[in-house]
């Protein structure tokens, strides 16, 4: 899974290098159940402020943009790969 997770990052972003998906917390530790979500960190996308270590408010914008491009592209890989029905689960656990 962890594959088909960096898959999806690297289709959203053309290939990019710099931008990079890694899988942590239950998932990746073997303690997830049925009703674990999947925690990802994202790095890449753009550069804190080195004094606030926020982002600019455009960034912001951009970095929800990017974020939305991975969600489509996990999205259509939980559509290929478990068909209607895995969607349906993924959506049933996002509102728990």
């Amino acid at each position: 899974m962890h594959h088909s997770i960096r898959a999806c990052t690297r289709k959203a972003f053309d290939g990019s290098r710099s931008v990079t998906v890694e899988p942590f917390g239950s998932f990746v530790s073997g303690l997830s159940t049925w009703a674990s979500d999947v925690d990802l960190v994202v790095t890449g996308l753009a550069e804190p402020s080195r004094i606030t270590g926020m982002f600019s408010h455009g960034d912001r914008h951009y970095v929800a943009k990017c974020l939305e491009r991975i969600a489509g592209q996990l999205r259509r890989w939980v559509l290929s790969a478990f068909g209607p029905v895995g969607c349906l689960v993924a959506a049933s656990r996002a509102s728990l």
